[in-house]
């Protein structure tokens, strides 16, 4: 006989697994309605972004406040990141 719980994710993971999906529709739905906001608006553009590679964050923008923006995003995953990877060693019990 198959045991049924070993079939199934812990529910620890099950969970993380939903938040990330949700937390991807989100961004794409972000993204999908400031697609059509901005192209109504006429003005000055500016873009920014964070790449983490490993422990090591990469930051650039195109202006000094986009920069420093995208500077505390990638502080703020950074920290993300240490607590998922402290919690997964301790374990949820």
């Amino acid at each position: 006989m198959v045991n049924q719980t070993s079939i199934f994710l812990p529910d620890y993971l099950f969970y993380g697994v939903v938040i990330g999906m949700v937390i991807i529709f989100i961004g794409f739905l972000i993204l999908f309605i400031g697609m059509f906001s901005s192209s109504r608006k006429e003005g000055n553009v500016e873009a920014g972004g964070v790449i983490i590679i490993g422990p090591v964050p990469i930051v650039f923008g195109s202006s000094k406040n986009i920069s420093t923006l995208m500077l505390i995003l990638a502080i703020i995953l950074t920290v993300i990141v240490l607590i998922t990877y402290i919690i997964g060693l301790k374990g949820w019990s």
